[in-house]
């Protein structure tokens, strides 16, 4: 039996594992140009795709001797089991499996055994790193290339005795030199192409969960540039309320709406730039001419490796007028209530004053009353003296007195009546 020279049955093998290698990098190429993402929802097509990438691995296979082929497809079959699955892999497998027992040879059944082992060593390798391929350590993938190799040199015992003792102490060297190798570098890049995706479609969702958020909401958006006061985009609400169409607000500067100087303006985007500030308050021009007040809410956002303004607008034009209205209410209320107490204070000066001057009158009056009272009093006295006088020298008392005794009781004092 004639056998090739060991390096050039090495550099078949290194050929197929090129090849291998070219092959899934095209297949992912004409898929993503498809839009199909063979990583997040593999199926029919990319099994078919892996089948017939197989079946080009066998047309370049490294011939040890008739009927014994050596080729990357047992790389294949492992890494798509544990990346894509059960269907595309299992798809693939039965292209294989099919056409090497089509091929026939002394290792037939080696090789189609062999196939099925591989794709099954894969799956079991997938129920452990399961949507967790990120936990994929480069020891994991290379014991997977050798588990698949090992399981494909041993079952080459089925092959006679002395066929397979001669070919495993050949090919097994070259083999486990090249293969399990391979399975690391493509099981790298396929876990590279795994989380590529994945953040590619966390991006899509983001993006859509910002357009969702952006094109749907009733408040006002619009998204600045802070370098040069340009209008980047505006959603539907922007666009209806301000006049202009979206083509025309791409076309603007925010100085073209904001009533502030451009020095100014300037100066406000950089305070929210360095998150200094975050809300504010302006005046808007629209496209009628009219000016309304706004509040703004301003923040950054990075979009395509720059930080943008990233503005929630509110008109606050009839609350602001409802405010001036309520405030013009309130200092009405104010000057009402201080005309009224100042008349109060007025009436109470005068009451007072009133009162004061009563006070005075009724002091006058008791100092008159107990003046004439005092005159009164003096005169009976004297009335009282002529009387002892008179009953001194014998006469007749001139003036009756008796009214006096009685007053001391009553408290009055009758006029005096002369005898």
């Amino acid at each position: 039996m004639n056998l090739p020279p060991l390096h050039d049955f090495s550099l078949m093998l290194l050929i197929n594992a090129a090849l291998l290698l070219g092959l899934t990098q095209l297949l992912d190429l004409l898929l993503a140009r498809r839009g199909i993402d063979w990583s997040g929802r593999p199926g029919w097509l990319t099994g078919l795709g892996l089948g017939l990438i197989g079946l080009l691995l066998m047309q370049t296979t490294a011939v040890f001797t008739p009927g014994i082929l050596i080729d990357a497809r047992y790389v294949l079959l492992s890494l798509s089991g544990l990346f894509l699955g059960p269907l595309p892999s299992l798809i693939a497998t039965l292209m294989l499996a099919s056409f090497r027992a089509w091929l026939g040879g002394d290792a037939a059944l080696t090789g189609v055994i062999a196939i099925f082992g591989a794709w099954l060593l894969g799956l079991l390798w997938r129920r452990r790193y399961v949507s967790q391929f990120e936990r994929l350590t480069w020891r994991s993938l290379l014991g997977l290339g050798l588990a698949v190799h090992l399981l494909m040199l041993a079952l080459m015992l089925l092959m006679p005795w002395a066929l397979a003792w001669q070919t495993l102490r050949e090919i097994s060297l070259p083999v486990l030199l090249i293969h399990p190798p391979l399975t690391l570098v493509l099981g790298l890049l396929l876990q590279e192409r795994w989380q590529r995706q994945i953040d590619l479609t966390q991006l899509r969702e983001r993006e859509q969960r910002y357009h969702g958020l952006f094109d749907n909401n009733h408040a006002m958006m619009l998204i600045i540039d802070p370098d040069k006061g340009r209008i980047l985009d505006a959603n539907p609400a922007a666009t209806a309320y301000y006049g202009w169409s979206l083509e025309q607000l791409r076309g603007m500067r925010i100085t073209d709406i904001n009533c502030l100087s451009a020095e100014q303006i300037q100066q406000e985007m950089a305070k929210a730039r360095r998150a200094e500030r975050q809300y504010f308050e302006f005046q808007h021009r629209r496209a009628d001419g009219s000016v309304r007040d706004v509040e703004v809410f301003s923040g950054v956002i990075p979009l395509q490796g720059k930080d943008y303004l990233y503005s929630i607008i509110h008109d606050v034009s009839a609350r602001k007028q409802a405010q001036a209205e309520l405030l013009a209410l309130q200092e009405q209320r104010h000057r009402e209530q201080a005309e009224a107490l100042r008349q109060q204070l007025q009436a109470q000066q005068r009451l007072e004053l009133a009162l004061e001057e009563a006070e005075q009158g009724n002091a006058e009056l008791q100092r008159f009353n107990r003046a004439m009272v005092g005159r009164e009093l003096e005169m009976i006295r004297l009335k009282q003296e002529v009387n002892q006088l008179s009953q001194e020298l014998g006469h007749a008392e001139p003036y009756d007195l008796s009214f006096a005794e009685s007053a001391k009781t009553e408290g009055a004092a009758p006029g005096d009546q002369p005898r």
